[in-house]
């Protein structure tokens, strides 16, 4: 295994994880889940609207699609050089609602309020200690006007997953056809370690392109790691930031919780 922190944390110099986003994470099955609920609680809070970790702007565009100020703010640069491109297929009214800024998320100052601030796709997960977490729900608690709704998207910890040697490791996620060379790329999971204590997953991903003949062209490893949030360990969180926890689902068809499903929580401005 790679030793943990010898790699390029993921998202961050670009490579085939960035240039295959939106193929890897496409669109769930059951339509644009995510984006529905958003919509139907910017109807309640009204705009405009904050995406902490925009990526690729998968869920931003359609929301500014339907008619709401959006800005959104990733730390990466390659992603949001994906998410800034895909301006170029929409009318000048869409874009004119859309700004990106350049930014981590656990300590942001904008000089404007938001009616709803969300993050999808368990990007929450990225802050590492409690510190960075609790400065992420300070600066979105600044930035909510009265009335306001926060959205935060988790995976809900699966216990048996998470010993120190993850047992379901190595494994392979699947074949794409790279978008701009045609070739196919191999993504895996080639490793995976777990510190309970610091409550932090790291999985080692890797990216094989090979072309017609079947020859590497290409090889690429990055780190994902992220932080495991308990249920109520969030809760206290969000408390202790000014929150209260309106609601709490298991996916964004707002299932009831589940156990080792998502844990998706919209909280009000206390």
């Amino acid at each position: 295994m790679a030793q943990a922190g010898a790699l390029p944390t993921i998202y961050t110099r670009g490579g085939m994880s960035v240039e295959l986003y939106d193929l890897m994470h496409p669109t769930p099955a059951g339509g644009m889940e995510d984006v529905t609920l958003l919509l139907a609680e910017a109807a309640t809070t009204g705009g405009p609207l904050l995406e902490l970790a925009c990526g690729t702007g998968r869920v931003l565009w359609p929301l500014a699609e339907a008619g709401y100020e959006v800005t959104g703010l990733d730390l990466n640069r390659p992603m949001l050089a994906l998410a800034e491109a895909k301006a170029a297929s929409r009318p000048p009214a869409v874009r004119s609602r859309v700004r990106f800024i350049e930014s981590g998320m656990q300590e942001f100052a904008l000089g404007t309020t938001f009616g709803l601030i969300f993050s999808t796709f368990r990007s929450f997960q990225g802050l590492l200690t409690v510190a960075e977490q609790r400065s992420c729900l300070r600066a979105a608690h600044r930035h909510l006007r009265a009335g306001g709704r926060l959205v935060l998207d988790l995976f809900d910890p699966q216990l048996d997953r998470l010993l120190p040697r993850n047992p379901y490791a190595p494994r392979t996620f699947g074949t794409y056809r790279h978008p701009a060379t045609g070739l196919s790329v191999l993504w895996e999971s080639v490793d995976h370690l777990n510190d309970p204590i610091a409550q932090i997953l790291v999985e080692i991903w890797r990216w094989t392109e090979v072309d017609a003949e079947g020859r590497v062209v290409r090889t690429e490893m990055e780190e994902l790691k992220l932080r495991w949030t308990y249920r109520h360990e969030l809760h206290h969180l969000l408390e202790l930031s000014g929150f209260q926890v309106l609601a709490e689902y298991s996916d964004f068809r707002r299932s009831e919780p589940a156990y080792g499903k998502e844990l998706i929580v919209v909280c009000a401005k206390a």
